[in-house]
Order: C-alpha cells, then sequence, then structure tokens
C-alpha cells in the first residue's frame, strides 16, 4: 500500500500540480472540496484521503467554557434559549451548540462556527452580546474560557 502510495499517487499530485502551476497557480480553496483529488484518475482506495480542503479557508471554530453556578444551570439554559436563534442567524454565524461536561453537568460549553474571525468579533462587540453577558455574568460560578481555532483537517467518515 505504502508502495503504491509512494510510486503512483504522489507523482500524480505532483504532476497535476506543475500542470496548474505552469498555466497559472493552482488555488485549492477556490476548487470546489475534492475535484482537484478525483481529477488526478487515482485508484478508488486512494479518493478519500484523511484530509479535506475547507470550504471556508478562513472559518474560525469558537469554543467557550461556562462554569455555571449549580443552582443557576437551569436557569442558564432558558437564557441560552430565548437568544440561540438570534446568535444562530448573525452575520456569519454557521453553527452553534450548547454542551455539558458529562460528569460535572454545571460546565457548559457552546460551539460555534463562524465564517471569519472579522465575524466573530463584530458579534463579539454587538450591543446583542454586550446585553446578553450581562445577563448571564452573574450565573457563572467561575471565570469562563474562551479558545478561538482554525480547522487545520477533517477526517470525513468512512463509507459503511
Amino acid at each position: 500500500m505504502l508502495s503504491i502510495l509512494m510510486f503512483q499517487v504522489i507523482p500524480r499530485i505532483a504532476r497535476r500540480i506543475n500542470k496548474c502551476a505552469n498555466d497559472q497557480p493552482l488555488d485549492f480553496y477556490k476548487i470546489q472540496p475534492f475535484n482537484w483529488l478525483l481529477q488526478l484518475n487515482l485508484p478508488r482506495q486512494f479518493r478519500s484521503f484523511a484530509f479535506s480542503i475547507p470550504e471556508f479557508p478562513n472559518m474560525i471554530i469558537r469554543i467557550v467554557r461556562l462554569p455555571v453556578h449549580p443552582d443557576k444551570t437551569g436557569e442558564f439554559i432558558l437564557l441560552f434559549n430565548n437568544v440561540r436563534e438570534s446568535i444562530r442567524t448573525y452575520d456569519g454565524c454557521r453553527q452553534l451548540d450548547l454542551l455539558r461536561d458529562t460528569s460535572r453537568h454545571n460546565i457548559i460549553y457552546t460551539y460555534s462556527v463562524w465564517d471569519s474571525e472579522e465575524e466573530l468579533d463584530r458579534y463579539l462587540h454587538s450591543g446583542f452580546f454586550r446585553n446578553t453577558w450581562k445577563t448571564v455574568r452573574p450565573l457563572f460560578d467561575g471565570m469562563p474560557e474562551a479558545w478561538s481555532l482554525e480547522k487545520l483537517q477533517s477526517v470525513q467518515p468512512r463509507p459503511d
């Protein structure tokens, strides 16, 4: 399997990249994901590599850890339910999930996907966010933590 990868797959990819580079620069982000891979005419077993070209190259994943006071968890979830559609439909927000730690039920996480860091920053500096934060801040039992991440790779589910 490794020899096929080294002697068939890699040279085909290199030839394809060189061919495109001679005509014009190859911009993988403007090509529909995986179309360039299928154009290589690779053996079927090599067509689903364990990586993908992101559809949104600047996409940001935001994870926020919210330690909610144990007595206030239900109230927090109700408040979240009241604002979730407004957050989800905010410009640039692609996905919004509310998660809970499996062993410490008062530790809540939000997981959101944004088109770009600029869109996320616009949301974080909005009046809507400031008002929402003022409402939920008293429910916390510690300092919230937040991480903004870029997706580097995505492993596709294996076909059944």
